[in-house]
């Protein structure tokens, strides 16, 4: 009797497990998706008649200013149905191979080998049930359970940190490892189940397919062969690797597959910060945290219900700024490389590089760090720059992702759209100058603060602070923000958190986790409502609102730790 008391956390969680493992097992084997090895879902009935009937329309409310036929997607402007797209500087470019040339995609015009096949699977909010491009209405109705889940969470992590401040949680460390081991295999199991039942983004993972069964096929070859193709290559290995899986039996499961990295890059990130808090804080602390990130809705929403690379992306962030707080910048240099390799918006914590240059004026330790950075970024794009005969390309990708779609807000929870600027041109006027000039300005004096806060602290990890600024700095105040791009935020403050032991980091990691999963959800479950409309919605204006009063709570917080205080942690 006394054993069975002694070892009830480990049955209660072995009962846990078993019965996920049956659920995930039931779900797998009745999983009925549209995962064949075509690349793409079937366009539904929904789809097909919104194109029909546009055929016959002008410029209809879904439509605005788009002509549709039955054969072809011809790109008159980009209207708000349009703006808000799955590439990550805006959407997939037009019809053109990273040479900046036509594509030569071969196929039947709206076809999935075609650069209008590429056009159409453009996301569209504001369309109609049923077509392509968002959510289908049987993954719509998962919303309320969604919301109900993340209230759930919301309270029991503010009932959580009330308990950490008290120091009420006791945990035997006993079984310390069996339990940690136990709750990542939950959270695994959790989201691949949630992965099976909600399809996802369509066109994101459209998109990833088509970029996977192209890697599969022609590696080095892919930007030539597929037109669609804006992300840098760091994660067309990752692709590559799912379209030889899918290229198996497990091509019914692709889908899942596509989501499966994310969904690692989860449960590594959620080990990575136990880890790391372990040498800080007690295993009930240590524990907490890894639970607040494991279950966080911000990044389940992303990784497993959207389908979406970000918390791939956000571990490579993570490496970089955890080896660049321990003082090793070689290995720091070369996640930062990667990241930015993998992403564009890896070039917002670039800064940090150059910072710590400057403080510690190590020549030698400067010339390695380049010296990596280089050449890690060699390695990364040389197969693709034999095929392509030059190194030319990788730049004029850059290029082209950033002028993609020059609006001062793609659906961001930020400044502008909390003044009604959502999906408007960024070279329209605000006061005295463009958008644009206003964003770059906003970009220049985050950089600045977060320059000052790392060279005049003494704190060696102040690293971790000057990135969460950057991050969400940049997401407030810049121009051209998706939702999506704030989401390195949450891990990002419980890091800095670890780092600086400071309860309001926490509240401002509890912050940013509401936000970044509220703006997510909107876009995901909600697209009728993000259309530019004369008047905001107060829902946007709220949270638009808390997103930049948490900015400025973090740069008080900050200032007083970095250089008022000048803690040394």
């Amino acid at each position: 009797m006394e054993a069975l008391k002694k070892n009830k956390p480990k049955f209660i969680l072995s009962f846990i497990i078993a019965i996920l493992v049956i659920i995930c097992v039931y779900s797998l084997c009745t999983y009925k998706g549209n995962d064949k090895n075509t690349g793409f879902p079937k366009i539904g009935a929904g789809f097909k008649n919104h194109m029909t009937n546009s055929a016959n329309s002008k410029n209809t409310p879904s439509s605005n200013s788009k002509k549709v036929t039955t054969n072809n997607i011809k790109k008159d402007s980009r209207t708000n149905s349009q703006n808000h797209s799955r590439a990550d500087i805006g959407g997939p470019p037009d019809s053109q191979d990273s040479s900046g040339s036509k594509s030569t995609m071969q196929g039947p015009p709206g076809s999935q080998g075609s650069p209008n096949f590429k056009n159409n699977i453009k996301r569209s909010h504001g369309g109609p049930p049923g077509m392509m491009g968002g959510f289908s209405n049987s993954d719509n109705k998962y919303s309320p359970y969604v919301i109900a889940y993340a209230l759930a969470f919301f309270v029991l992590s503010i009932l959580g940190y009330l308990a950490i401040v008290k120091k009420k949680i006791k945990i035997s460390t006993e079984n310390s490892g069996f339990i940690l081991a136990s709750f990542l295999i939950i959270g695994f199991l959790f989201r691949i189940i949630v992965g099976l039942l909600i399809t996802g983004y369509s066109s994101d993972i459209g998109l990833y397919k088509q970029w996977a069964s192209s890697a599969a096929k022609n590696f080095a070859s892919v930007y030539k062969s597929t037109g669609s193709i804006d992300y840098p290559p760091v994660y067309i290995y990752v692709l590559f690797i799912i379209g030889k899986i899918a290229s198996t039996s497990l091509g019914s499961y692709y889908t899942l597959l596509i989501k499966l990295p994310s969904i690692i890059a989860d449960i590594a990130s959620a080990y990575f910060v136990y880890k790391l808090s372990k040498k800080y804080f007690s295993f009930e602390k240590s524990f907490v945290l890894t639970l607040f990130f494991l279950f966080n809705p911000a990044i389940l929403i992303n990784s497993a219900l959207w389908g979406q690379a970000d918390s791939f992306f956000t571990l490579l962030i993570i490496f970089a700024v955890y080896f660049m707080s321990e003082n090793k910048i070689i290995l720091s240099s070369v996640f930062f490389a990667l990241s930015v390799l993998m992403k564009p918006q890896g070039i917002i914590f670039l800064p940090l590089v150059l910072f710590w240059y400057i403080r510690n004026r190590d020549l030698k330790a400067i010339l390695k760090s380049i010296a990596s950075g280089i050449l890690t970024a060699i390695i990364v794009i040389l197969p693709f720059s034999i095929v392509n005969g030059n190194i030319t390309w990788i730049f004029k990708l850059y290029t082209r992702e950033v002028s993609e779609y020059p609006y001062a807000s793609n659906n961001a929870y930020n400044l502008y759209n909390l003044i009604g600027a959502n999906n408007v041109k960024d070279s329209n006027t605000m006061f005295i100058f463009s958008y644009h000039t206003w964003g770059m300005i906003f970009i220049v004096l985050i950089t600045v603060f977060s320059g000052i806060l790392f060279l005049k602290s003494k704190s060696k990890r102040v690293a971790t602070l000057a990135a969460l600024i950057q991050v969400v700095g940049v997401f407030n105040l810049s121009v051209g923000m998706h939702e999506r791009y704030m989401f390195a935020a949450v891990l990002i403050s419980i890091l800095a958190y670890i780092y600086f032991k400071n309860n309001k980091i926490l509240i401002i990691s509890l912050l940013l986790s509401f936000i970044n999963y509220a703006n997510m959800h909107s876009v995901l479950f909600n697209q009728m409502s993000m259309r530019n409309n004369s008047s905001t919605p107060i829902w946007t204006v709220f949270i638009s609102l808390l997103n930049i009063i948490t900015f400025a709570y973090l740069i008080k917080v900050s200032f007083d730790l970095c250089i008022k205080k000048n803690t040394t942690a």
